[in-house]
């Protein structure tokens, strides 16, 4: 080949970059627009799934604290009645905060016995539940806690298993105490153990 094919050449394939070089350039500004549209695309996505979790989260918290409510006080005296089952406290230490009941939980026998529990290891345990909300294992694993802290401690006359502590009430009958592994409140357990028949 001579130096002026060689050189017509060069020049040709220069006009054709030349020509071709916007559409190249629109090709390649494409490509990365849908490069930057798939992460934005991707960090809505986790951004809704975070929102779908703090729902699924909120809706378990208020699950266990449906369950619940507000423990009988005689105002003047602060005196704890459970009318239906015929038992008394004596005023709630404030160092409990507010306790609350529920009798919706069933044993193995079948009984319907009282579980009482602190409002304040509730709100932590949801506390603990709701940090973990971006994590849908952790939020079951944390849900746990709440489900054990919302039962509080279990109180009722059919012993099953061990207890973790009994009383023999004024009535003749054994009361019998049962704490939750995962939400142990050791001062709830002896205030609970001043409870008597009426």
């Amino acid at each position: 080949m001579s130096k002026k094919n060689i050189t017509q050449q060069k020049k040709k394939l220069h006009q054709n970059l030349v020509h071709k070089l916007p559409y190249l350039l629109v090709v390649l500004a494409l490509v990365a627009t849908a490069v930057i549209q798939g992460i934005r695309i991707s960090e809505l996505e986790r951004q809704n799934e975070a929102r779908g979790s703090e729902q699924v989260a909120q809706a378990l918290l208020q699950s266990v604290n449906d369950l619940n409510q507000p423990l009988p006080t005689e105002p003047s005296t602060g005196t704890v009645y459970l009318s239906a089952q015929r038992l008394t406290l004596p005023s709630t230490p404030s160092s409990l905060g507010q306790l609350v009941y529920s009798t919706a939980y069933t044993d193995d026998n079948g009984t319907f016995p009282v579980h009482i529990a602190a409002k304040n290891d509730i709100t932590q345990a949801s506390q603990t539940l709701m940090s973990s909300q971006y994590d849908s294992q952790k939020v079951f694993t944390a849900l746990s806690s709440v489900q054990a802290c919302g039962r509080g401690v279990g109180v009722s006359y059919t012993k099953t298993d061990q207890p973790s502590a009994e009383k023999k009430l004024a009535n003749g009958k054994t009361l019998y105490f049962y704490t939750e592994a995962l939400c142990k409140n050791p001062t709830l357990l002896d205030y609970l153990k001043q409870i008597d028949s009426y």
